[in-house]
């Protein structure tokens, strides 16, 4: 079963990313047009849908201040041909203070996988633990890190520019990462900064 949602405003994306939290299959997201969302108060869902794939079609997503999927314990996860501009994230105690553009934390069941291509990041991400352009925290099955990585991300063709600053580990794709990680022709832009503020003494 696969529904199929058209996002081409602020609110009908909220509404499509609405429908992930219900959904115990495949949704699949057409982003039509830039969507500005600080025109809304963006409210983060908890996916339950199997599979999500989100097809930018080159548009742009504006005006972040949450990520766009929050914690993330059910669904592989499929990002294509998007741009992300001007996002602004911190992590919230309420989430580990874990902080990432797509997901504050990424720890699905067994053999889960999170597929990004052709996405481009210009973001501002804070954390006091971890913090990432793509991603917070990517687990293993939600168990320790001694675990053998079953869960899969891949990041093809993409891009972060901007500043990411956090107390932990920190990354321009994950900030803290225990999944099979592939990346391929990723580019972090001049002038961005990315910096762990961690004092280890």
């Amino acid at each position: 079963d696969c529904k199929a949602y058209i996002a081409d405003s602020a609110e009908t994306l909220q509404a499509s990313m609405n429908a992930i939290a219900t959904a115990t299959d495949t949704v699949v997201i057409e982003i039509e047009k830039d969507i500005d969302l600080s025109t809304i108060t963006y409210a983060q869902p908890s996916p339950n849908a199997k599979t999500i794939v989100i097809n930018g079609n080159e548009n742009t997503i504006s005006g972040m201040t949450v990520s766009l999927f929050g914690v993330i314990t059910k669904s592989n996860i499929t990002v294509n041909d998007l741009y992300i501009d001007g996002a602004v994230i911190t992590g919230e105690a309420t989430m580990d203070d874990y902080a990432g553009v797509f997901g504050v934390d990424a720890s699905s069941i067994s053999g889960s996988n999170y597929a990004f291509d052709n996405v481009h990041v210009k973001a501002t991400v804070t954390s006091k633990k971890y913090a990432g352009g793509f991603i917070g925290y990517i687990g293993n099955d939600q168990s320790s890190s001694s675990a053998t990585a079953t869960n899969n991300a891949t990041i093809t063709n993409c891009s972060f520019e901007g500043t990411i600053t956090g107390g932990g580990s920190v990354g321009a794709v994950v900030g803290h990462n225990y999944a099979n990680l592939t990346v391929t022709g990723f580019e972090v832009k001049a002038g961005s900064t990315i910096e762990c503020t961690e004092d280890r003494g």
